[in-house]
Order: C-alpha cells, then sequence, then structure tokens
C-alpha cells in the first residue's frame, strides 16, 4: 500500500504485471478520505476508467520463404451478440441473435469490417454437446459509454453451466486472434470463464464495457473450426457480448521442399507444399509453454532422416542450436536442457527444420 496526495481531476496511472496463462483478475482498492472512503475498498467504475494492453514486444520473424506476421491484421470479423428484433444497425458489426436457440443454430456468411461477404460461419448451441444458452440479457444503458458501440454492449448471452459457438470454414493456413468481451450491469461478482483452444482465461464481467480477454496465434482444427466456450467462473451466470476474430497471417514457419527449374545459367526456385508434406510437419509438437529450461519436441510418425533445431529470441538472436539424426531421438522425442542460456523471460522462436527443405516454427513463452 502506498498514499499519495492528488488534486481533483483525472490522472493516469500505470499497473504492470506478468500472467502466465490467464486466469487471473486485477483489481485496485483505495482508501478516499477525502470524500469518507476509510476503509479499503475496491474503486468504484465511476472514478476508475480502465485500459488494458498487452505489453509484450512484438517478435521479429526469421527470415523464411514463408513466415508468419501476427502483427498485420488481414481481416478483421466483429461479431455481435443480440436478441430477435434488436439488430445493431452497424455496419461494421455481424449480428447473432441468441435469445431463442434451440438445439443449433448457424450463422453463414459473415461479413467482415470492410462489408465483405465471407464463407465464414459461427453455430450456436444450446441444449446439445454440453451447452445451454439461457438467453440475452439486456443492459440497456447500463454499459454505455465503453470501448465497443453501445448497441453492442446493450445485449449479452447468459448461461448458468457452458455455451459453446464453434466459428467455422476458416483458412487452415492462417493464424487468428479471438478477442472476447463480455459485461452485465448491476451489482456483485460475474467472472466468466472463456475457453479456445485449449487455452482458458477468466473476465469480471459485473459492470464491464472496457476489459476482453485475448486469445493470440491461434490455428484452426483439421476441419477448418473453432471451438469458443464461456461458463460461470465460481459464480451462478456467465456472459459473452461480443466477439472480434482477426485473420493474421499465414500459418507459422510452413517452409516446404522446393523445386528447381532452370533457365540458362539461373535458378527460380518455387515453393510447393503438398498434401503428403503438410500430414508429415503437422505431427511435429513443441511442449511445454510456457517453459522454463527445457524443452520436448516430439517428433514421433515423422517420416524424416535428420533435425536442425534452432531457438531465436524476441531480437533475432539464436540461443540455442542442434542437429539430430531422427531415427535416434528417443521414442521420437528431442528433449532440449538449454542450461541456462534462456537467461530471460519473453517470447521465443523455436524452428526445426526436417531434411533441410521442411521447416515448421513455433511461438513459445518463457518464464
Amino acid at each position: 500500500e502506498g498514499t499519495v496526495s492528488l488534486e481533483a481531476g483525472l490522472h493516469p496511472i500505470v499497473v504492470t504485471f506478468f500472467e502466465k496463462s490467464g486466469g487471473q483478475v486485477l483489481e485496485v482498492y483505495w482508501k478516499n478520505t477525502a470524500h469518507g472512503v476509510v476503509a479499503r475498498q475496491r474503486i468504484p467504475d465511476a472514478v476508475l476508467q480502465v485500459e488494458a494492453t498487452d505489453s509484450i514486444p512484438a517478435v521479429e520473424e526469421p527470415q523464411e520463404p514463408v513466415a508468419a506476421d501476427t502483427t498485420e491484421i488481414l481481416k478483421r470479423y466483429q461479431i455481435n451478440i443480440t436478441k430477435q428484433g434488436a439488430v445493431s444497425g452497424l455496419d461494421a458489426w455481424f449480428d447473432i441473435t441468441l435469445d431463442n436457440v434451440s438445439e443449433s443454430h448457424t450463422f453463414e456468411n459473415i461479413t467482415d469490417t470492410e462489408g465483405n461477404v465471407s464463407d465464414l460461419s459461427i453455430t450456436a448451441y444450446n441444449g446439445m454437446s454440453g451447452s445451454t444458452i439461457l438467453g440475452v440479457a439486456d443492459n440497456q444503458t447500463g454499459l454505455a459509454g465503453g470501448i465497443y458501440p453501445d448497441n453492442v454492449l446493450r445485449y449479452a448471452a447468459y448461461t448458468t453451466g457452458k455455451g459453446a459457438l464453434q466459428i467455422q470454414n476458416l483458412d487452415p493456413s492462417k493464424l487468428y486472434n479471438v478477442r472476447v468481451l463480455g459485461g452485465r450491469s448491476g451489482s456483485g461478482e460475474r467472472v466468466t470463464q472463456y475457453t479456445i483452444d485449449g487455452s482458458a482465461k477468466t473476465l469480471q464481467c459485473m459492470n464491464n464495457n472496457s476489459q476482453v480477454q485475448v486469445f493470440e496465434a491461434i490455428s484452426p482444427n483439421a476441419n477448418k473450426k473453432l471451438d469458443i466456450e464461456f461458463q460461470q467462473g465460481g459464480n451462478t451466470w456467465a456472459y459473452i457480448n461480443a466477439i472480434v476474430i482477426e485473420e493474421v497471417g499465414v500459418k507459422v514457419g510452413r517452409v516446404s521442399a522446393q523445386e528447381t527449374k532452370k533457365s540458362g545459367n539461373d535458378e527460380e526456385h518455387a515453393t510447393i507444399l503438398g498434401e503428403v508434406e503438410t500430414q508429415q510437419i503437422d505431427k511435429i509438437s513443441v511442449y511445454p509453454n510456457p517453459f522454463q529450461d527445457k524443452l520436448t519436441i516430439d517428433l514421433d510418425g515423422v517420416d524424416y532422416r535428420s533435425a536442425n533445431v534452432s531457438v531465436m529470441d524476441q531480437y533475432g538472436q539464436t540461443v540455442y542450436q542442434t542437429t539430430t539424426d531422427v531415427s535416434i531421438a528417443d521414442s521420437g522425442q528431442l528433449n532440449i536442457d538449454f542450461m541456462n542460456q534462456v537467461t530471460r523471460s519473453g517470447v521465443y522462436i523455436v524452428r526445426v527444420e526436417l531434411d533441410n527443405k521442411t521447416t515448421k516454427m513455433f511461438r513459445l513463452l518463457a518464464e
């Protein structure tokens, strides 16, 4: 705790913290004797304006024929959850009505923020797949003035168990960022847990109009789908108001064998990725994430003779490199002990190159 004297008005306060894997809530408390607050209590939303940012520095990707730039947003889809008869009227938002879903309902041809019609669709489940979306709550003007338009913040689908949504027809060669906002006007605690691609994060939804949970660099499954779940995080109700999907680039590190064509003394290289190669590199996995001083690269079932593995930090410096024969790796696994070579926390790129021609890269976080 600390004490500071402030003049009347707004004052910027920066709180910096590291969250390992989600599930935590940051709340700010005060004692304000000038206004009769003599006991420590949470700062009311009426006087506290919150803006959350991700301070992880951008990663400079290694120079490869195919690489992902997850800082460049190629397309953005903004999905507004509402109820029947309550159209938002916002050109940049795609409305879905979840107040009367029976078993399942699919909303097709989601438009992006530029108004372009896509093949993307979203299916909501109620009474099947373990999902119960009970209805849509009306916040009226209780959440107005937030980071999204008032018509988006107004309505929230809710459940007392688990609600399930599925995004379909995503491009499997791309990565996606997904932002989720849940908000409900009123009093009390309304912590909601959101799960995407096996990663779970929580959000305090009560009177929330500015906080979102962000899931970065998500890859669709083999069926071009992405599952989104929301459920109560220890309270009675769970909410979801808006989903923003950002297409951010080519799937990290998919570089194939090269076909060489000769024209005179010049060589032209064309990159080819066949179905067999795709199946092979999809078998490669790296874990754990986050990691400390040890990593496991799983090459089980991969039909290649040698693997060149390198690890680069967020500044492009190679901190580890080795070459191994896949056939002698224990049970198809390559275990790496960095022996204190990874000296600082942050984002690292693990590059696995097979037979000097096919490469897959992974973005991991070091603690």
